[in-house]
């Protein structure tokens, strides 16, 4: 029996760091709409969340774009 391809389950894996950067980004937005903190005037714990969001974000896409290096690679010598 031979897999089909799905392009929308891979659609839902290689989304999931957009998925978790917008997720941290709205609970920022919405922590500041509740404090009723300035909108543009990000503090310093803002920006330490927006930044480590980002960076866990960045983190989840390289191993996910590696294991895609490596399958293919794998598949490109068979």
């Amino acid at each position: 029996m031979e897999r089909e391809k799905d392009p929308l389950q891979i659609l839902l894996i290689f989304g999931l760091p957009f998925y978790l950067w917008v997720g941290g980004l709205a609970a920022i937005i919405i922590g500041r709409f509740l404090l009723a903190a300035p909108f543009f005037h990000f503090g310093p714990l803002a920006v330490i969340s927006l930044l480590l969001v980002s960076f866990i974000s960045g983190l989840i896409f390289s191993y996910l774009a590696f294991w895609v290096f490596v399958f293919l690679k794998k598949k490109q010598n068979d």
